[in-house]
């Protein structure tokens, strides 16, 4: 137990679908780090999503996802082929629905 809590692994999500997107398309390096991309695409389409939510302005939408797209983190994770642009993508999924399921708490 001590050895997993000195060393923790990352959640194995995006290993398995990294496997099988390289037995889809070739081991390379390009085939590898187009996962991380195509997460990133959809990171950039799920804070359009959050923001119009939240705010219910398209220009503040807009600006948002802009800032994010551009962000001097996001342009990093999304080049490598490490797990960090699934879990920009699922955390604002998590938003969303949190989100979402506040508002329809609310409303009844």
């Amino acid at each position: 137990m001590n050895a997993l809590a000195s060393k923790p692994e990352p959640p194995p999500l995006y290993w398995i679908t990294l496997w099988q997107w390289q037995r889809l398309f070739n081991l390379s390096i390009l085939s590898t780090r187009l996962l991380s991309v195509i997460f990133s695409i959809l990171s950039i389409l799920a804070i359009y999503l959050v923001s119009q939510y939240l705010f219910a302005d398209k220009l503040v939408a807009v600006i948002t996802t802009t800032i994010f797209a551009f962000s001097p983190l996001q342009i990093p994770y999304s080049q490598e082929a490490r797990e960090y642009s699934l879990w920009n993508l699922l955390s604002l999924l998590t938003i969303f629905y949190l989100f979402r399921a506040i508002r329809q708490e609310a409303l009844g």
